[in-house]
């Protein structure tokens, strides 16, 4: 049997046909939460078997309904390729042969050694831009990531891959608005902008190779038994079940919890554009809570604006909907429905200061305080 081979110009475009489903998929889903990010200067063409980077909000949703999508065309076949927990491959085939890959992002975005300081999702969808376009006398409604948060995903890649060249051609051809969002990227990562726009590649290599074995020679550490259990026997340390308990913009993998007074747990706070660690009575989420305790009318602007301070590109509207569910959170618990699961940062602050640093439960531990809780489990992040 003789193989169809799939239809292309001379630049190795698409057929302009099968450009044509694929726009339309994504214009039939443009009412649920997605993105398409790093948007190739050459969209819509196609190039065969290159790559649309797509994020979105359920995955679940988004998958059933590419597949309800594309099975109305016989000659079309969909391969699914689970990367980790957070990134997913979709192959396009036409006629049995691979053509595009959707990679599609979800909960929490990939970004290696970085640290993350907090999600950018929720705030990237409530801002994305419809891009009306124009192909093949048809109009179609796409979803994009806004400038800045595009830009933002592309320093991310860079700094982790600088290699690929063409998000530095980006951000020098947008430099100006890159100057613009110094303040705003440093909100998700702590990057000097100008250091990876200069840096060179084998330096980078070198620094890389050098943080690899220096974090390998810290989880040496910081996992064995022996020294767990010496270093925190003070903590009420002790083994439990494994298990993996999902906070939203990631998943963590547990094995062990402390028991501690509630005034040793700290947390990290971003004020004045730098992160600070606090204690939580002095946090702006327990003096919210605290006062809307008393007063079911108790005045938001000041929670609403440090929470502002926090991502200055966040809808007044999304601002409202946090404080609305950390107020549900309270009225949760304060029925008894509530189990709150805290997780501290396996760190050198645990083990040599007897203080953990909470990776995730901010509100549920304000609202713990406020209930005069003396003393709480927090499980030992294993990640």
């Amino acid at each position: 049997m003789i193989k169809k081979a799939i239809k292309k110009d001379d630049l190795n475009h698409l057929q302009t046909r099968d450009i044509v489903n694929i726009l339309g998929f994504f214009d039939s889903i443009n009412e649920t939460k997605y993105c398409i990010i790093k948007e190739n200067f050459e969209f819509p063409q196609l190039k065969l078997q290159s790559d649309i980077d797509v994020i979105v909000e359920n995955f679940e949703l988004f998958e059933q309904l590419l597949n309800e999508y594309f099975h109305q065309f016989k000659n079309y076949s969909i391969n699914k390729i689970e990367k980790s927990e957070w990134k997913t491959f979709f192959d396009i085939y036409i006629d049995n042969e691979f053509v595009i890959r959707l990679d599609v992002y979800f909960k929490k975005h990939p970004t290696g050694s970085l640290i993350l300081k907090k999600n950018f999702y929720d705030d990237l969808f409530s801002q994305k831009t419809i891009k009306k376009i124009k192909f093949n006398s048809l109009e179609f409604n796409i979803n994009t990531a806004s400038l800045s948060y595009d830009i933002l995903i592309r320093i991310i890649e860079l700094y982790l891959y600088p290699f690929k060249t063409h998000h530095k051609k980006y951000l020098n051809q947008n430099i100006k608005k890159v100057k613009k969002l110094e303040l705003f990227i440093l909100e998700y990562i702590d990057v000097d902008v100008n250091k990876v726009l200069r840096r060179n590649l084998v330096f980078f290599l070198v620094k890389k190779y050098l943080y690899k074995f220096k974090n390998l020679v810290k989880r040496k550490f910081l996992f064995n038994k022996f020294i767990e259990q010496f270093f925190l026997k003070s903590l009420n340390f002790k083994y439990e079940e494994k298990k993996v308990i999902d906070i939203g913009w990631t998943k963590v993998k547990v094995s062990s919890s402390i028991k501690v007074p509630i005034e040793t747990i700290n947390i990290n706070l971003r004020t004045h554009n730098k992160l600070v660690v606090s204690n939580i009575e002095n946090s702006p989420h327990y003096q919210f809570i605290r006062g809307y305790s008393a007063d079911k009318n108790f005045p938001r602007d000041n929670y609403k604006n440090y929470l502002l301070d926090q991502s200055k590109e966040s809808s007044s509207k999304s601002l409202e909907l946090k404080i609305d569910s950390f107020i549900r959170l309270y009225d949760t618990y304060q029925k008894g429905d509530a189990v709150f699961e805290l997780i501290v940062q396996r760190n050198k602050s645990l083990y040599f200061r007897k203080s953990p640093i909470l990776l995730d439960g901010v509100h549920r531990l304000a609202i713990l305080l406020l209930d005069d809780v003396k003393f709480v489990k927090c499980y030992i992040s294993d990640n």
